[in-house]
C-alpha cells in the first residue's frame, strides 16, 4: 500500500436550532485517509456517548487495519470485508454496554466510513448517515452510500411516493450499531477522479436541504472553486436556515 495522498478536507458538527444536546459526531484523520461521520440515539445523553464511543473505535480499528493489511490495497473487497468486521466489533461492544437497559437508557448510533486507498474510496454504513460523491468531471451528485430505514426497504420493493418519502418510515431505522447482536454494513467501492468531492452527513443536514439544492450548492463549490470550508460552512448553514430541525454534521473532501 501505497503512502496515503493528502487531500483537501473539512468537517463540522452544530447541534442545531431545536436538539438541547448535540448526540452527532465526527473523525477526520488525514494520515490514513479516514473520514467517519455517526449519530447517537438514546436519552440521557447516551446518544452522545455512543456516537462517539463508535466513532472512537472505529477510527483506531481502521488505522491498525490499513497497517496490517497493506497487501488488500488492490482487493477492494478483501479491505470491504475487513472494515465489515471493524463495524461487527464497534456493534458488539457498544452492544454489551447496553446489556441490562431498557428503554431510554438503550444507546445506539448509526456509523458511517470512508477511507481512500489509492484512486479508490471505500465506503461503509449502517444507519442513515449519507455518503455521496459528486463528480467533478460530469457535475452530478449522487448518493452511494444505503439508508437502513423502513423507507429505503420499501423502496427497494417497488414502493416508492411522495408519501413515503416524506413518511414516519424515512426515519425509522431497520438497524443500528449497539442495538442488535449482528448487523449487516453497507459496503461498497467507487473509483475516484481529480475534483470529485466525497460528502459524509448525518440526516439533519440532509433532511434540511433538498436533493435539487444540494446538488445546485455542490455546482456552485465546483464553479466558484471554493474551498472545503467554504462549502462544510455553507451547507450547515443552510440547514439551519431551512429549519435546524436536528443536529447537522459535515464532511467534505476534495479528491
Amino acid at each position: 500500500m501505497s503512502e496515503p495522498a493528502s487531500h483537501e478536507c473539512s468537517g463540522h458538527t452544530h447541534i442545531g436550532k431545536v436538539r438541547a444536546e448535540n448526540q452527532d459526531c465526527f473523525a477526520i484523520n488525514s494520515e490514513y485517509n479516514i473520514y467517519i461521520v455517526a449519530d447517537g440515539m438514546g436519552g440521557h445523553e447516551n446518544g452522545a456517548v455512543a456516537s462517539k464511543l463508535a466513532v472512537t473505535l472505529a477510527e483506531a480499528e481502521m488505522i491498525k487495519l490499513l497497517q496490517r493489511y497493506k497487501y488488500l490495497a488492490d482487493d477492494p473487497d478483501g479491505l470491504n470485508a475487513r472494515i465489515s468486521e471493524v463495524f461487527d466489533n464497534v456493534n458488539r461492544h457498544i452492544f454489551l454496554r447496553n446489556k441490562g437497559k431498557r428503554g431510554l437508557s438503550v444507546m445506539g448510533t448509526t456509523l458511517s466510513a470512508v477511507t481512500l486507498v489509492g484512486h479508490r474510496m471505500l465506503y461503509s454504513n449502517v444507519g442513515d448517515s449519507r455518503i455521496y460523491l459528486f463528480d467533478g468531471t460530469r457535475g452530478q451528485l449522487k448518493r452511494v452510500s444505503r439508508d437502513d430505514t423502513v423507507a429505503e426497504d420499501m423502496v427497494s420493493k417497488g414502493i416508492n411516493t411522495i408519501e413515503l418519502r416524506e413518511s414516519y418510515y424515512q426515519n425509522q431505522l431497520t438497524q443500528a450499531i449497539g442495538t442488535k447482536t449482528y448487523i449487516s454494513p453497507n459496503t461498497g467501492y467507487i473509483g475516484l477522479h481529480p475534483d470529485d468531492i466525497i460528502l459524509i452527513c448525518s440526516d439533519g443536514l440532509y433532511n434540511m436541504i433538498g436533493q435539487d439544492e444540494l446538488d445546485q450548492m455542490f455546482k456552485t463549490c465546483e464553479a466558484d472553486n471554493a474551498g472545503m470550508n467554504d462549502l462544510v460552512d455553507g451547507l450547515i448553514q443552510k440547514a439551519n436556515d431551512n429549519g435546524g430541525f436536528d443536529n447537522i454534521t459535515a464532511i467534505a473532501i476534495r479528491v
